[in-house]
């Protein structure tokens, strides 16, 4: 996964890095263990391929009020030209 900090002032990129998935390999939670990563690491926003509807990371990040937006981008650098954020660099988000 790739975390993009935004300057919210003129939606420019400030900061990018990729994190590896520590719980790739877990056999239950995963989505719940990712969700909590990312709300400890003070994300705001999350994009994702496929709405989270009664999922149980969804909970997790509704409880922390993270946004979660919806793309169907293939590229990291697509999705975040969805949101008006500009200077991405491209990414590999598998």
């Amino acid at each position: 996964m790739v975390l993009v900090k935004v300057r919210a002032a003129n939606h420019q990129v400030v900061d990018q890095r990729t994190v590896r998935n520590p719980f790739a390999r877990a056999e239950h939670g995963r989505g719940i263990k990712v969700a909590e990563l990312l709300v400890n690491e003070g994300v705001d926003v999350v994009l994702v391929g496929e709405r989270l509807d009664g999922k149980a990371p969804s909970y997790v990040l509704g409880k922390a009020r993270t946004r979660v937006v919806v793309t169907k981008s293939r590229t990291l650098a697509q999705a975040l030209a969805e949101q008006s954020v500009e200077g991405v660099e491209e990414a590999d988000v598998t």
